[in-house]
C-alpha cells in the first residue's frame, strides 16, 4: 500500500499539482492497552515526533487555512488535525507542535467540553490552547 501511494505522489509530482496530506489523530500519549478504543484512536509520544520528523523531510506543514491559499503552497505540503479535543491536544500536542513551529487544528466536541468529560479538553483548557 505504501509504494503504491508513492508512485501516485511520483506522478502527481511530476505534474505541476501541489499536494496536500491530511494527518489526523486523536490521542498522543500512553496506550491503555486494556481499552480498545486506546489501542485504536493513541499514538504515543515517541511515535509521534519520529512521524512528525520524518514529514519534515519531504514537505512543508501548513494549516488548514492556508490550503485555502493554494497558490502559496509548497510542492507538498501536511495539515495536521486532532480529532475529539482530549486533553493530551493542550498537555502534549501543543508544546510539540508550538517547539517545532507546526500549526495545527482541534476538533471539539462541544458536549464533552460543556459537561467537563474526563480526559477532554474543559473550558479553560480550551481557551488556553
Amino acid at each position: 500500500m505504501t509504494q503504491k501511494i508513492i508512485n501516485i505522489a511520483k506522478v502527481l509530482l511530476s505534474k505541476k499539482t501541489k499536494l496536500v496530506f491530511l494527518f489526523n489523530f486523536h490521542r498522543i500519549g500512553t496506550v491503555n492497552k486494556k481499552n480498545p478504543f486506546h489501542i485504536l484512536h493513541t499514538v504515543s509520544e515517541k511515535l509521534f515526533r519520529i512521524q512528525i520528523r520524518f514529514l519534515s523531510l519531504f514537505g512543508e506543514f501548513v494549516s488548514l487555512n492556508d490550503i485555502r491559499d493554494y497558490e502559496n503552497l509548497s510542492k507538498i505540503n501536511f495539515s495536521v488535525t486532532f480529532d475529539d479535543g482530549f486533553a493530551d491536544n493542550l498537555y502534549v500536542v501543543a508544546p510539540i507542535m508550538l517547539e517545532k513551529k507546526i500549526p495545527f487544528t482541534v476538533f471539539v466536541v462541544s458536549d464533552f467540553v460543556k459537561n467537563n468529560i474526563e480526559e477532554y479538553l474543559n473550558r479553560k483548557e480550551l481557551y488556553e490552547l
